[in-house]
């Protein structure tokens, strides 16, 4: 037996439902199925959290967090492709939030990078966008809801557990799964270079979400929906 995950039918979703939509149709309909029964029926979509992790370079350019999925990557068919969101499936488990989506975004994110000492993490608890596509049959069991993470630096005012948000540089990621993803800092700009010359293979869901950044800025209120 497998793990649960959570999962909508996929004829409750159209090309207009928006991601908070989906986040209320996961409360209200979602199901706890058998992830091996599921992974190539297409009458159902598992609910993928897709943070988008951003800083910003020494020059005080916003930078995202890229990388490419290695041989130790779980999910084979996507290996030596490259991707701008971190993500996993919803497990039965996630629920110390009270959001099994928001613990979920928390628990991957833990997973898959170390946070250096003195930087703290926040992701807005609202989807910025959705990926409900059909291109490959990866994508046709999955939906996913894009999230905006951020990792800054912080220091305490004087009144103890106060952080606040100084400079939040960061240059590099480093990732917990170093057999699983490799990855790097990069700009909008750079992420639209490489991936419109097709220097780099980006998994189908990042050239989308790509698509969603203005081509010189990725904080969430610059995105393009």
């Amino acid at each position: 037996m497998t793990e649960k995950i959570l999962c909508v039918l996929s004829t409750s979703l159209t090309e207009e439902t928006t991601g908070r939509e989906l986040m209320r149709l996961s409360r209200s309909e979602g199901q706890w199925l058998e992830r091996d029964e599921v992974e190539e029926d297409v009458q159902w979509r598992q609910i993928i959290p897709y943070i988008v992790m951003t800083s910003s370079n020494a020059m005080g350019a916003s930078t995202v967090f890229a990388y490419r999925r290695l041989s130790g990557s779980g999910e084979s068919r996507l290996i030596d492709q490259w991707s701008v969101g971190i993500g996993g499936h919803v497990e039965e488990q996630d629920s110390s939030r009270g959001s099994p989506i928001i613990d979920c975004i928390y628990r991957e994110i833990a997973e898959e990078l170390k946070v250096p000492k003195g930087y703290k993490i926040d992701v807005a608890p609202e989807p910025v966008g959705i990926l409900l596509l059909d291109d490959t049959p990866v994508d046709m069991v999955h939906v996913g809801l894009v999230f905006a993470g951020e990792i800054y630096s912080s220091s305490i005012l004087a009144v103890p557990g106060a952080p606040i948000r100084t400079d939040k540089t960061l240059e590099v990621y480093e990732s917990n799964e170093p057999d699983k993803i490799q990855g790097e800092m990069l700009t909008s700009a750079e992420l639209h270079t490489l991936r419109d010359s097709g220097d780099r293979v980006f998994e189908t869901w990042s050239n989308h979400v790509i698509g969603m950044l203005k081509n010189d800025r990725v904080e969430p209120e610059e995105w393009t929906t």
